[in-house]
């Protein structure tokens, strides 16, 4: 189960874009844990390159961070995940810290 999940509302709090507040717009897994796209981080511009007989183009593209640069958020206070198991299924539990 991710601690983290789509349309959550988390904080950035390492790296360039730290302080920055954004909803989870997608999540991916990777040898390390999940990815995350926010967004409130500025997007990276790809080039992608032309085909035959069209041109070139640039595509914007969400920028991913791991999963332990941000905290998830309930309202405005940091808040952690925990899990609560009834019978064969499992519950995400939100605490405020």
């Amino acid at each position: 189960m991710r601690r983290i999940c789509r349309n959550d509302l988390v904080k950035i709090i390492s790296g360039d874009h730290s302080g920055s507040i954004g909803s989870v717009l997608d999540v991916r897994p990777s040898k390390s844990g999940f990815l995350i796209a926010v967004d409130g981080i500025p997007t990276q511009v790809r080039h992608k390159k032309g085909k035959q007989r069209g041109a070139g183009s640039k595509v914007d593209v969400y920028r991913y961070i791991h999963e332990s640069n941000v905290v998830l958020l309930l309202g405005d206070q940091p808040a952690r995940v925990n899990r609560k198991r009834e019978g064969k299924r499992v519950f995400r539990v939100v605490e405020v810290c």
